[in-house]
């Protein structure tokens, strides 16, 4: 978890109370970060699914040729 920056001139009271105070900042953040990027790989995959359909709608409705002849 790093190194709580403390010095030698505190208290132990306050070195403790830094020291359990960095790990609980560190902790909650790893928390929002794993939050964070789990909502986003779910919007992602939503996104993915949603384009994989519609790809296959496209294909069954023969757009997808007009779509490959525009793009060469």
């Amino acid at each position: 978890m790093g190194i709580a920056p403390v010095s030698s001139d505190v208290s132990a009271q306050i070195k403790a109370a830094v020291v359990e105070g960095s790990g609980h900042a560190f902790v909650n953040g790893l928390h929002s970060t794993v939050t964070v990027t789990g909502v986003l790989c779910l919007i992602g995959a939503v996104a993915a699914v949603v384009g994989i359909k519609s790809r296959a709608e496209e294909a069954e409705d023969g757009k997808e040729d007009v779509v490959i002849a525009a793009a060469h």
